[in-house]
């Protein structure tokens, strides 16, 4: 190798990432859990998955189905950087959506 990085493209489609989300939340409750959790059970190659990651999580977040949080505290998962964590929404457990 010659040093230079080689980029992964994400082979993973948003609809299996969003539905991967939304088990992930449904299994977990309230408890939370990091998106990178999610990367490591769709792919050995997980990294380059972060940003579509986050972004169908924001997309959940939106309408409501998911929580996302910044130390504790609710968080768009688009506009703050560094470590999120995601969870089933207040919404969703009391709506019985499972």
């Amino acid at each position: 190798m010659n040093g230079t990085k080689r980029t992964v493209q994400p082979s993973v489609s948003a609809s299996t990432i969003r539905a991967m989300l939304l088990r992930f939340a449904a299994e977990r409750g309230n408890k939370t859990f990091c998106p990178s959790e999610i990367a490591r059970a769709l792919t050995e190659e997980w990294r380059p998955l972060l940003p579509l990651i986050r972004k169908e999580g924001a997309r959940l977040v939106a309408q409501g189905r998911l929580r996302c949080t910044r130390r504790g505290e609710d968080c768009d998962p688009l506009s703050v950087g560094g470590p999120i964590r995601l969870a089933e929404s207040c919404r969703e457990s009391r709506s019985g959506t499972r």
